[in-house]
């Protein structure tokens, strides 16, 4: 929700880069874990609808993530 106006397509994935769930504008196109996506869709309806304030997800530059692991082999 806070990233729609600066892309219309989202595909999220795991550490292992295993397909989670992707986006068409703001809403699900598609996510294999129908008990994922219902957890999903108890809060992102709320924020679609003004019921919910957005929340932020944090992020980190590839070279950060490399290093957040490589920190984390130690």
């Amino acid at each position: 929700m806070l990233h729609q106006e600066n892309t219309d397509h989202i595909i999220l994935t795991d550490l292992a880069d295993r397909f989670i769930l992707d986006t068409f504008g703001e809403f699900i196109n598609r996510c294999p874990d129908q008990t994922f996506l219902q957890e999903v869709l108890k809060e992102l309806v709320p924020m679609q609808t003004g019921g919910k304030e957005l929340i932020g997800i944090m992020e980190v530059s590839e070279e950060e993530f490399r290093f957040y692991l490589k920190k984390n082999r130690e």
